[in-house]
């Protein structure tokens, strides 16, 4: 039997983000395009470390298929990384909800039930913006700068065993 998945998320809980080329990394660094929603959305895609690891975070993002971009690595933050930035005035603000997703790709309701046996994404959670990013074309500088500052916080790791199923370059290293 699988471990309950929290609904709550503590504050020193590890969330990664799959980075793909180029749209969320470029050269050796993870991009803030990473940590921000698409156009007229508030949420973007993260799993919780608490239940998978980080081989099943590299092979969920390696089967991730947008456009032309090419897996490139791993990126990580805190849930308490937030909680810092939403006591600062950044004009806007962002929690991390837990989301998790069955094998059809729907959002699971009731979370009660929900195990790392569950299938689909059970340790799936969305960074959720306080508003929608614009739409394409309308300057989204309150989120690019929210985006930018937990970027500062987070950890990346460029994957340089990228054909490999499986995450050999360590764990993530937090300043805060």
């Amino acid at each position: 039997m699988g471990i309950s998945v929290e609904q709550t998320i503590s504050e020193d809980e590890v969330l990664i983000r799959g980075l793909v080329h180029p749209l969320f990394a470029r050269g050796n660094k993870m991009d803030r395009n990473a940590l921000l929603p698409p156009a007229e959305k508030c949420d973007v895609s993260i799993l919780r470390l608490n239940y998978t690891d980080l081989n099943f975070c590299k092979r969920h993002t390696k089967a991730l298929r947008i456009g032309a971009c090419e897996y490139w690595g791993l990126g990580a933050f805190k849930n308490c990384h937030t909680s810092i930035l939403n006591a600062i005035n950044l004009e806007i603000n962002a929690i991390v909800i837990c989301s998790p997703i069955d094998e059809k790709n729907n959002y699971i309701e009731d979370i009660s039930q929900v195990t790392t046996d569950t299938l689909g994404l059970p340790m799936h959670a969305d960074l959720r913006y306080s508003e929608p990013i614009p739409s394409r074309g309308t300057p989204a500088t309150k989120h690019r700068k929210y985006a930018q500052e937990l970027l500062k916080l987070s950890g990346f790791i460029k994957d340089k065993e990228s054909e490999s199923d499986s995450w050999v370059m360590g764990s993530f290293c937090f300043k805060v």
